[in-house]
């Protein structure tokens, strides 16, 4: 079994590595949405709601949901979105999703109004799922097109697997963080966007180029 799974890796990696380098800056990309976005929400709106804000697990329970409808809404809109928005303008919905974690940290400076504060965290929620999923879907879309037929299972394998591995490192990431700074971490959105979106327009140029 670990030799079939190197062996399959081995090709996507070499695939990645000689051939489409662009795809593995993308690659890399899409799983940072991952490491810093995705665990971030995972591990910190549980504390946010019903630690600082007070709330019950109702409430957290619809922000759970909040999450699923927007992640539903992303992948509902993204055949439209894809018609209009080429590639080299994605970055704008990776800047819309660092850009949408302000809000949820500001809720952490309006404590003393927990239902307003749940109510801009429903909304940034909603729509930074809805950013995350549409650039996700651009991402894998891409890559599935730009790969052979031959070794679109092993690409399509690595990426998962890749992808999967970042959400865990993520959550251990921003347990501690959040136990050192608290809620302010929810503004770690923006270092994720200033570590990330200076390569993005060499990563869109080899893409297209492709």
């Amino acid at each position: 079994m670990f030799q079939l799974v190197r062996s399959e890796f081995g090709e996507a990696g070499r695939f990645f590595l000689r051939q489409q380098r662009p795809l593995l800056k993308l690659l890399f990309l899409a799983a940072g949405l991952n490491l810093f976005l995705s665990s971030m929400l995972t591990v910190g709106l549980p504390f946010l709601v019903k630690l600082y804000l007070g709330l019950s697990n109702q409430h957290y329970g619809f922000v759970e949901a909040a999450m699923g409808v927007g992640s539903i809404l992303g992948g509902l809109t993204a055949g439209l979105v894809a018609g209009k928005l080429p590639f080299t303008r994605a970055h704008l919905l990776l800047t819309a999703s660092a850009v949408l974690t302000l809000p949820i940290g500001a809720a952490v400076l309006t404590a003393g109004a927990p239902y307003l504060s749940y109510g801009v965290i429903l909304v940034s929620v909603t729509a930074l799922m809805c950013c995350t999923t549409l650039f996700s879907v651009y991402a894998q879309t891409l890559i599935q097109k730009l790969t052979p037929e031959g070794l679109l299972g092993k690409v399509s394998s690595a990426v998962t697997v890749i992808c999967m591995c970042a959400f865990p490192l993520g959550q251990a990431l921003y347990g501690f963080l959040f136990d050192g700074a608290g809620g302010l971490s929810f503004f770690g959105g923006i270092p994720f966007g200033s570590l990330l979106f200076p390569d993005f327009p060499d990563v869109a140029a080899g893409v297209e180029a492709d």
